[in-house]
């Protein structure tokens, strides 16, 4: 029979979790419901000093808890915290992030109320490169169109798809995830693929003892350029992998579709916040674009928002589902426990750390995951 939980704040009727009475009586680490729900085998599990409980995620809730509770490590998911959460820690703590970006969290004043930020790197990759191909084939074969058509009564419609094998793919931003999809896209479609990043070539063979075609052949390119404008005319798929910060919100604009190839199909599973939704809109009404089909969008942040982006038939939407597959799930709960067993035990050099820079606060991404801005003035091809 399962071991009971405590819960400090109660939690929905539909929530998973049962409240009773605290079988250990060290230091609490607490975990927001949305996250508790999707590890909730290993934080239910978990071998800890203390017990792992479920508590709300709104911010206000969320302080009051820390406040209550004392505990000094509490694991988060996706939601923005700008104020009450780091006042709520009494001297220094954790924010563990289940997942990988960090930018709805103020890491300047993290770092100056001493409260250390880790997140879950190498854990999600796979689910994510995952869902990359299956929103490609989802567009290339247009599956929404015929899925609608099909439920109207109609059995097909009369525009056909395309293939994937020989098309070029672009991939934007060329980190774990993207090199995944690389890896995948060649070997098991047979498209060439084609990557942009902030290092040259020869920076990055050189890193990795290699000459530069072999380099390329090692990651299963066809090509690798530091300009943007290189890249986006000749590519038939565009797939953005770039990190978020102030170099690269908005990153895909208005100068950036125009140098598309006419009938692209793109596709965004980073953060929402590096596409001008205005822009790709105009890019589709204008065929510049030929599809698009986006996990991450202004309008997953509540189901009443309104957002053009629902009504376009062309998009393809999907509620940020990257990476919550069970197995990434698994992963990233325990590798966010093993962030607060760590922690708790003062190994600090063990932690997954999200280094911050000194002078803007923003986080130093890895070497990897460097991506070059996009020109503010764009030349006219």
């Amino acid at each position: 029979m399962s071991k009971p939980i405590t819960v400090i704040e109660p939690v929905p009727a539909n929530g998973a979790a049962r409240t009773a009475a605290p079988e250990t009586c060290g230091e609490p680490i607490l975990v927001v419901q949305e996250v508790y729900k999707k590890g909730r085998e290993a934080f239910f599990n978990a071998a800890l000093p203390g017990p792992v409980l479920p508590v709300p995620s709104g911010e206000a809730d969320l302080a009051r808890c820390v406040r209550k509770s004392g505990a000094r490590a509490v694991i988060l998911g996706i939601q923005r915290y700008e104020g009450a959460l780091y006042e709520s820690f009494k001297e220094g703590g954790l924010l563990a992030r289940f997942g990988v970006g960090v930018d709805g969290l103020d890491l300047a004043r993290a770092r100056d109320r001493g409260i250390v930020v880790t997140n879950t790197p190498g854990v999600l990759e796979n689910s994510v490169a995952e869902l990359v191909l299956w929103l490609m084939g989802c567009l290339a074969r247009r599956i929404p169109q015929h899925q609608e058509s099909w439920r109207r009564g109609c059995p097909s419609t009369p525009e056909s798809g395309v293939e994937l094998h020989g098309k070029r793919l672009g991939l934007i931003g060329f980190g774990r995830i993207a090199r995944r999809v690389a890896r995948a896209a060649s070997l098991g479609l047979g498209m060439s693929v084609n990557a942009f990043g902030r290092h040259s070539l020869e920076e990055l063979s050189a890193a990795s003892a290699m000459d530069p075609q072999s380099w390329l052949e090692a990651q299963h390119i066809a090509s690798y350029t530091q300009d943007i404008r290189e890249l986006l005319p000749r590519c038939d798929f565009i797939s953005c992998h770039l990190p978020l910060d102030s170099a690269t919100a908005g990153f895909c604009d208005r100068q950036f579709f125009d140098h598309c190839k006419p009938g692209a199909y793109f596709i965004n599973t980073s953060r929402a916040e590096l596409v001008n939704e205005d822009d790709l809109l105009a890019a589709l009404a204008a065929e510049r674009l030929r599809a698009a089909a986006l996990d991450v969008s202004s309008a997953e942040h509540g189901p009443g928002l309104k957002s053009p982006l629902r009504d376009d038939a062309r998009i393809l939407h999907t509620p940020h589902i990257g990476s919550n597959t069970a197995e990434a799930n698994r992963r990233m709960a325990e590798r966010a426990l093993h962030n607060v067993r760590c922690f708790l035990a003062g190994r600090l050099d063990d932690l997954d750390c999200v280094r911050v820079s000194a002078a803007s606060g923003a986080p130093l991404h890895r070497h990897e995951e460097l991506v070059a801005a996009v020109p503010r003035s764009w030349p006219t091809l």
